[in-house]
């Protein structure tokens, strides 16, 4: 005779895998309203003021075949490397809406979310919930609907971190890392910096593995796919950075940005660090407990997951090129956006931390809650509501079908 009720455990690990469908529905639930938000609207409405100003011109100046000349913009933005307009370019060209750029940014960004959670070792389920967590960070929501590229930056970014831990040794593996290196550093200056730190973590395989061919077949994706755009500023303005300046190099005059990093903020206006703990709770909720949890884990030594060692490191590293990135000091809460490469590592880390000390379950929970937070303060749309819940009634149908067989003797 069967057992009288199922405890929470055994729901929980059950084939129905009722926490991975939550959270896999909550991502559908983002990705339906957005769309119809997508759908009914246009740039000119959502009028994200980096978009208008300089990432669409950027990418109307492609899809014109102007790759060799830049549009002349303020403060010489026309210069920014532009694999992500490039993107966007697509869409002018066969005429579809812009303000999907990164709905499509934010599916692609779940996928291989979901990838890099399995290839650490994450069973599915749990790799559905790492995927959302990811997507549904309320700093990547902030952005669905503007042409701004820092989602693709992490998309990049995530893409490359999970070649890296396939650790292969053939030259094909090579030329996707390359390809993945070169849109890395090809969509944003910073991408350059948060490649750096990667190599430097993956070094001694590259060393191991590396000849001539493959050392070929890794930088030619990265020199034109992220290359060119470096060599094409050099060739027009001397300086392949333009409109920034380092290393001798002159920045464009207006190029005030530069002028301000997090890290002078901090050394020379202590009362920052509030504002900027604050802005972080606002944009990571939940997740900034890992920005301090984890790297305390891995420096006390309290983990013996290499694994959980090299993610919070990996981490800290990229905060620590968030320091010294130009940004705006009066953008505190939209410039968080550029801490993706810290927190990803970060939160995968906690994931797997929970998966060693027997507390998966209630983080899975808790990333669900968090990713739901963000529900709010979106605007009610029926026609989505309803949408929504045929969605939900399908799932839960599932899950019910694949629980029948379990409660059968019940």
């Amino acid at each position: 005779m069967g057992k009288p009720y199922r405890t929470l455990s055994e729901i929980m690990g059950s084939r129905g895998e009722i926490v991975g469908k939550i959270a896999f529905s909550l991502f559908i639930f983002i990705l339906l309203y957005f769309s119809f938000q997508a759908l009914t609207t246009t740039p000119i409405d959502t009028n994200d003021v980096d978009s208008l100003r300089y990432h669409i011109p950027i990418a109307e100046s492609i899809a014109d075949g102007q790759l060799l000349s830049p549009p002349i913009l303020k403060r010489g933005l026309g210069y920014y490397p532009a694999v992500g307009e490039s993107i966007l370019a697509l869409f002018i060209i066969v005429g579809a809406p812009l303000n999907f750029f990164n709905i499509l940014g934010l599916g692609l960004l779940f996928y291989i979310s979901y990838k890099l959670a399995l290839s650490f070792g994450l069973k599915k389920s749990t790799a559905i919930v790492f995927a959302s967590t990811v997507a549904l960070l309320n700093s990547v929501l902030r952005l669905m609907l503007n042409q701004t590229i820092d989602i693709w930056l992490a998309l990049f970014y995530v893409w490359a971190l999970y070649l890296f831990q396939q650790r292969e040794k053939t030259t094909s593996y090579y030329f996707k890392i390359g390809v993945a290196f070169g849109l890395l550093i090809g969509v944003k200056y910073s991408g350059i910096l948060f490649a750096g730190v990667l190599v430097l973590f993956n070094f001694k395989h590259f060393r191991k593995n590396i000849d001539l061919k493959k050392l070929i077949v890794f930088i030619s994706p990265i020199l034109v796919l992220g290359g060119f755009w470096y060599l094409r500023n050099y060739l027009i303005t001397a300086n392949p950075i333009y409109p920034g300046g380092l290393l001798g190099f002159q920045k464009h005059p207006d190029f005030l940005t530069q002028n301000w990093y997090p890290i002078t903020s901090i050394i020379e206006n202590p009362s920052f660090i509030l504002t900027f703990i604050v802005a972080l709770i606002s944009e990571y909720l939940f997740w900034v407990i890992a920005l301090v949890a984890v790297p305390f884990v891995i420096l006390a030594k309290k983990t013996k997951l290499k694994s959980v060692q090299i993610l919070g490191l990996l981490g800290l590293a990229n905060f620590a090129v968030y320091l010294v990135i130009p940004s705006n000091p009066l953008a505190v809460i939209s410039d968080i956006r550029y801490l993706f490469p810290t927190f990803i590592p970060l939160i995968l880390a906690a994931f797997l931390l929970a998966k060693e000390y027997k507390f998966l379950q209630e983080l899975e929970v808790l990333a669900i809650l968090t990713a739901a937070a963000v529900l709010p303060q979106f605007l009610y749309r029926p026609k989505i509501a309803f949408v929504w819940l045929i969605v939900v009634f399908v799932i839960l149908a599932f899950a019910r079908r694949n629980l029948a067989g379990t409660n059968s003797k019940i």
